[in-house]
């Protein structure tokens, strides 16, 4: 691509502070890009796609997923707002740039966090061509959701963690085989295996993606703790509301995100970084 591609920026919509639609060109689509919050500190954005469209439904999906940071952070204590980067259409060589590009035209308004989204290894892409990224690591995003399991699996319980207890982290490939070693450094009796039949049963069942899962798959799991360790597909509520009808505990991804949230607002923190300053990676 020959310079930033064009934006139509929005500065309000609907709870939105900022929404901005980038269209990539014929037949590439485009990225949407939306800021809930940024009183609460830098925004906070990780990484969702939409194969198919338009950029109304792509801005009305980033506006939800902002949304659902801010309360992910809220809930953590986090000192940071959300956002989110939506890409409509399907990714090619050229996608981590032109995702960089839209990160640069915002100039700080919104920062990169790989693990946040479905799509940690096209935003770590983007992430090497911007500035505008607080990369905690894919350990440390793992061993927040293993923290998180461990000290809901304890609530519910009444225990002491995920000692001896069986947990399956399913798909997420790299990022499910992290989640599942993190939480067997806590004790737990922990396998990683693909998202798909037959899944096993387990005490604990982290689902470490969300890429073309529904909610029927959903429903099917069995466990006692369901936790999500991505956003957007993993916090519809109408899912959790029907796991909690059948005796199935759980926490949304918008809650088991926090601790990644933490991390990557002391990476962040003060201030997002301006051009031509990188905030130091994990």
């Amino acid at each position: 691509m020959s310079g930033p591609p064009p934006v139509t920026a929005v500065r309000t919509v609907g709870r939105a502070e900022r929404v901005t639609w980038t269209s990539l060109g014929p037949g590439r689509g485009g990225i949407a890009c939306a800021v809930h919050t940024r009183q609460l500190g830098p925004a906070m954005a990780g990484l969702a796609t939409l194969a198919r469209g338009s950029s109304d439904q792509a801005v009305a999906v980033a506006m939800a997923r902002a949304e659902q940071t801010t309360l992910a952070a809220v809930t953590a204590g986090a000192p940071v707002g959300g956002a989110a980067v939506v890409l409509l259409g399907t990714a090619d060589a050229a996608t981590p740039r032109d995702i960089a590009d839209v990160l640069d035209g915002l100039d700080g308004d919104v920062v990169l966090v790989p693990e946040l989204g479905e799509h940690a290894d096209l935003a770590r892409s983007a992430a090497a061509h911007t500035a505008f990224v607080a990369d905690p690591g894919v350990d440390v995003a793992a061993d927040g959701i293993a923290e998180v399991a461990a000290g809901a699996w304890s609530e519910i319980t009444g225990g002491q963690g995920l000692g001896g207890v069986r947990v399956a982290v399913v798909g997420g490939r790299d990022y499910g085989v992290r989640i599942a070693r993190a939480a067997a450094a806590r004790g737990a009796v922990a396998v990683h295996t693909p998202w798909s039949p037959p899944l096993p049963s387990a005490d604990v069942l982290i689902a470490a993606t969300a890429d073309g899962r529904t909610a029927e798959d959903t429903l099917r799991l069995d466990c006692r703790l369901l936790v999500a360790a991505v956003g957007g597909p993993m916090d519809d509520e109408a899912v959790w509301r029907a796991m909690v009808a059948r005796g199935v505990e759980c926490v949304p991804g918008s809650v088991a995100l926090g601790p990644l949230l933490r991390a990557a607002a002391a990476i962040a923190a003060p201030e997002p970084a301006r051009r031509g300053s990188r905030p130091r990676q994990g």
